[in-house]
């Protein structure tokens, strides 16, 4: 039998988590939400079995606490061995899904794809062939196993490659989501975010625009490369390509990049 127990909400409120942590948590171990505690309280017995989540949450990603994250319409397989996934990659997805709609590309490349997440999902939901690398033996070994959930087989194309070098021919498009955390950058950020990979969250404005020269002499004739990256990386780019397209996220940042090859 359940009780309001306002103590023991005002602690779940008042921690240093998230909603969405605290949520998280709540669903995965009670099969509850914090709205619903809000209605219809809480038990000594249930505040007892979150505990050790909650303590562990506020140094620890929930995603690598219970091995999952959500991505569009895909449960996924993560662990530290990769990127865990965010929302506004899911508007990356949206912008590859238009574009293959728009030009129907053969060869499409995804570049950096730690849990396959923006690969599985363009295969998912377009039908098309998607070849995925990364530089991380390890991040390829949690895609497969993400694409074998998915039953992508045969759709999800996995190797290990460092960027463009381990790829030739022409490709219809090249996807990567960008890294974007300066070297100078990474020792501030906060200790849950430094558990994630290192090398999937450090790069400079330089080495992207290294990529996207490398990048144009690879593109077919109608080929594009699409990016996510980060304002102030966006303004480097410009310097280089100014005939790129760029198009704001949800919250109207500039955080997406097309480059046609003329």
């Amino acid at each position: 039998m359940r009780f309001y127990s306002s103590r023991a909400l005002d602690n779940l409120i008042d921690s240093s988590l998230s909603h969405y942590e605290i949520n998280f948590i709540l669903l995965e171990v009670l099969g509850r939400t914090l709205e619903d505690i809000r209605i219809k309280g809480i038990s000594a017995w249930e505040v007892e079995r979150i505990e050790p989540y909650l303590q562990m949450a506020r140094r620890y990603p929930v995603e690598y606490i219970f091995k999952k994250a959500f991505f569009r319409n895909l449960v996924l397989y993560v662990d530290e061995r990769v990127l865990i996934p965010r929302n506004e990659t899911e508007q990356l997805v949206d912008i590859a899904l238009h574009l293959i709609q728009e030009r129907t590309p053969d060869r499409i490349l995804e570049v950096g794809t730690g849990s396959g997440a923006i690969a599985i999902s363009i295969a998912s939901e377009s039908g098309k062939k998607v070849f995925a690398s990364d530089v991380s033996p390890d991040a390829i070994e949690v895609a497969s196993m993400n694409v074998r959930s998915h039953k992508t087989q045969g759709r999800v194309l996995l190797f290990v490659g460092d960027g463009l070098k381990a790829v030739d021919g022409e490709w219809d498009l090249i996807i990567w989501n960008h890294p974007y955390v300066l070297p100078q950058e990474y020792e501030d950020l906060p200790p849950k975010v430094k558990v994630e990979p290192a090398v999937a969250l450090i790069s400079t404005p330089d080495a992207l625009v290294d990529f996207l020269r490398e990048g144009m002499k690879m593109l077919s004739r109608k080929g594009v490369i699409l990016l996510e990256s980060a304002p102030r990386f966006i303004e480097r780019i410009k310097k280089s390509f100014p005939d790129i397209r760029v198009v704001k996220d949800l919250y109207g940042v500039e955080r997406f990049v097309l480059l046609e090859r003329r």
